[in-house]
């Protein structure tokens, strides 16, 4: 019998994804295979984030854009079911990656590749290191309308105090960050990695 070739486990990627234009800025670490697929990945920062992934959303690598089929985004939009981490390390490693969730309100998410290490030995699996500060609610109005409501919170007498209390909870704290919730709910995805590497991949 003919033997495939040899499969290893996907490497460990350590990555810094950030909210742009939140001061101080919103961040989480998370490690994920490099086998993960890019539709995958964006349930992952969904995850970290708390977000619903409901809205439209693209990864930007450089001229390369993927998401998607049918999202509506001017130019030529690579499905991202094809592609995984690993595809686009080489490109990200220049320059990023800049995840845009919401086409309307437009969050901006930097995702940088801090790390790729050995192969990741047992089950591989989604887990965010560290992180800092709440995740604002998806429908506040993108960064901006985010830092006017956190404006708003600062000021007992401003008129829309009330309502951007509600909209945001009575136990929202902007400067906290919990990663063990972060963590069961990147758990309680339906996490498929995809191939695993090659040895000879990035």
């Amino acid at each position: 019998m003919t033997r495939g070739p040899e499969r290893t486990p996907p490497r460990r990627y350590v990555l810094n994804v950030k909210l742009l234009d939140t001061q101080p800025p919103v961040w989480r670490r998370l490690e994920v295979p490099g086998s993960c697929r890019l539709n995958v990945l964006h349930d992952l920062v969904q995850a970290a984030f708390e977000w619903s992934g409901k809205a439209g959303h693209v990864f930007k690598v450089q001229s390369r854009v993927y998401g998607q089929p049918g999202v509506p985004w001017e130019g030529t939009v690579q499905n991202e079911r094809k592609f995984t981490l690993r595809d686009i390390a080489p490109q990200a490693r220049r320059g990023g990656i800049l995840y845009v969730y919401d086409l309307e309100d437009e969050w901006l998410v930097d995702v940088f590749v801090e790390a790729i290490d050995d192969a990741w030995e047992g089950n591989p699996a989604p887990h965010c290191l560290d992180g800092a500060r709440s995740a604002p609610p998806e429908t506040i109005g993108g960064a901006i309308g985010y830092a006017e409501a956190l404006a708003v919170l600062e000021d007992p007498e401003d008129p829309a105090h009330a309502s951007i209390r509600a909209e945001l909870g009575d136990d929202f704290q902007a400067d906290s960050f919990d990663r063990e919730r972060v963590n069961r709910r990147l758990a309680e995805l339906d996490f498929g990695a995809g191939p695993s590497d090659r040895s000879a991949d990035q």
